[in-house]
């Protein structure tokens, strides 16, 4: 019964933590014109988070087996999108990364060699993410 609220719940977390991401890149996008700190990169960065938010709401919903592997992938990216962004937007991105954290956990709690995979591919995103913007911030 345990894994059964788990995995209910690690889904309420994903498609959370998807809308907690794609209403802010939504809501940044319709001002993006106005915005004080808007970049050459701005829109890039703004899409991405939002494909990420939609793959993970994607496999959630068709209950893929890779629905908890894209909350970890998402987690790790958007983490580092939230870090790099700072105090400007970074702040809106907060709550998606640790929802999609959570609902990574949940899926994985009762299988540690898969938590600890994930986990990994969570720290390798995460790397992808910030090499990609420290290159292209170049």
């Amino acid at each position: 019964m345990f894994r059964a609220v788990a995995r209910h719940l690690a889904l309420v977390a994903g498609l959370t933590g998807s809308l907690a991401a794609g209403v802010p890149t939504l809501l940044l996008w319709s001002r993006r014109d106005r915005l004080i700190y808007v970049g050459d990169l701005f829109e890039y960065y703004l899409i991405e988070v939002m494909l990420l938010a939609a793959l993970v709401f994607v496999v959630h919903v068709a209950r893929a087996r890779i629905a908890a592997l894209a909350a970890w992938i998402a987690c790790g990216a958007v983490t580092v999108f939230a870090i790099a962004a700072g105090f400007s937007i970074g702040n809106l991105f907060i709550p998606a990364a640790a929802l999609f954290c959570l609902g990574g956990l949940l899926a994985d709690l009762d299988r540690p060699r898969r938590l600890r995979n994930h986990i990994l591919a969570t720290f390798a995103a995460g790397g992808l993410q910030a090499a990609a913007m420290f290159a292209l911030a170049r």
